[in-house]
């Protein structure tokens, strides 16, 4: 289990990585092109690709080199023997990742809480609120109840048309939701703790938020650029800052910001082109996350549930019976031709909760001299108590058995392969 969600952490982990590098590398010629918001928009790359991953995905088939042993070396009745125990590094390292994510998980809070903190008291004026402090805000917060905050001197410190400017920008953080892509970018974050390329692509991340959202703002104001920069250079830079909340914060690059404003806007054509390539990029990102995800083991039922009344192909149909804690449960598994799977079967009792995980190898060819390699860990109460290997001859019966003085730990698997070609009836 442990090793299960290592596996789908490290490929989330990759993945993300490598879609994070990507997207670092196009935001700028994105930007130049089209404009900050397509570049801001070729963020959501990251997400798309890692719920791809998580889509309904075919069985994982790896390629297999043929067995060749003799029929007078197969074992028909195999005993299954008790394995000295071994440090589970997998645990260890799932412990240690969790571990670093509650911390990093903590710190956000902590930061988030300071922020509020720092805000002091609020005053609610129509539709936005006043901080006590006057080096607070602009910002928006609240994830579920959204407020716009402004400095306690915001009345004197800008002019009526800058003040129009400000809350034009906080409310346009507000309508896309930028809250929400601020946690989840943090949940990455904390997930992703030790991975310094996460951490850079959030600080970038919260550029080209604040760079589209100027952009915006600039669209429903065109005449009021001069005066923005001026309500920019006005506003004092936060020193505490909070991962989830829209603000401006010290590394925000004000002179970059300022910059940016005196760009006129990409033609109809620029932004359609780059959202057609972005849609182009991204599709084609999703779909190599989900194809290079490995399939999750799946339950006995359900792999035996997928055989169809008709073999497709030539395959192997593996019978087995497994009786543990007095309770037996009987799967079949069809495998294709020189091909790999695995499958899992969990058996809970009074005595104790059993695991068998069972992977399984088919010769490329349909010879009667050939076998199915089984490998099969055993485990009870989430410890192993055996790890057998064996070679199924076909239509022979093989089993592996374990009896221990207590009788508590007795297992009886019995398994049979056949083979199934094109066409057959099973």
């Amino acid at each position: 289990m442990a090793s299960d969600s290592l596996k789908i952490l490290m490929a989330l982990g990759l993945t993300s990585t490598v879609l994070a590098l990507l997207v670092l590398l196009l935001r700028l010629p994105l930007r130049r092109y089209a404009g900050a918001e397509i570049s801001y928009t070729s963020w959501l790359m990251l997400p798309l690709a890692m719920l791809a991953m998580l889509l309904p995905h075919r069985v994982y088939q790896d390629s297999f080199t043929v067995l060749t042993v003799p029929v007078a070396q197969w074992a028909g009745v195999v005993h299954a023997i008790e394995l000295p125990s071994r440090p589970n590094w997998s645990g260890l390292v799932l412990l240690a990742w969790i571990s670093g994510s509650i911390i990093m998980l903590i710190w956000f809070a902590l930061q988030h809480s300071r922020f509020l903190h720092d805000l002091g008291e609020l005053t609610r004026h129509e539709d936005f609120y006043l901080a006590r402090s006057m080096d607070a805000g602009p910002a928006l917060v609240g994830l579920l109840r959204t407020r716009i905050v402004v400095p306690g001197d915001f009345f004197q410190r800008y002019t009526v048309e800058e003040q129009t400017l400000i809350i034009t920008h906080e409310k346009i953080h507000r309508y896309r939701g930028d809250l929400l892509a601020n946690t989840l970018f943090a949940l990455l974050q904390c997930l992703f703790w030790f991975n310094p390329v996460i951490h850079l692509a959030a600080r970038y991340f919260r550029v080209d938020q604040e760079l589209a959202c100027d952009a915006r703002v600039i669209v429903q104001h065109p005449h009021a650029r001069r005066t923005y920069a001026e309500a920019m250079l006005k506003t004092q830079l936060h020193f505490n800052p909070s991962a989830i909340a829209c603000h401006w914060q010290s590394h925000h690059p004000l002179k970059e910001r300022i910059m940016h404003l005196q760009q006129t806007r990409s033609s109809f054509l620029q932004r359609a082109s780059a959202y057609l390539l972005l849609s182009m990029v991204g599709g084609l990102s999703a779909y190599s996350a989900w194809a290079v995800t490995p399939a999750n083991q799946v339950g006995a039922d359900a792999a035996s549930g997928q055989a169809k009344e008709t073999a497709q192909v030539d395959s192997y149909m593996v019978a087995t019976s497994i009786t543990a804690g007095g309770k037996t449960s009987s799967p079949r598994i069809v495998v294709k031709q020189g091909r790999e799977a695995s499958f899992a079967i969990k058996m809970d009792e009074q005595q104790g909760n059993w695991d068998f995980s069972f992977s399984l190898k088919t010769p490329a060819t349909g010879n009667a001299n050939e076998a199915v390699m089984v490998m099969l860990v055993v485990k009870k109460d989430g410890v192993v108590i055996a790890k057998p290997n064996l070679l199924v001859g076909l239509d022979q019966p093989a089993k592996i058995q374990q009896q221990t003085p207590e009788h508590q730990s007795d297992f009886d698997i019995s398994l049979t392969a056949s083979l199934l070609k094109k066409g057959d009836k099973f």
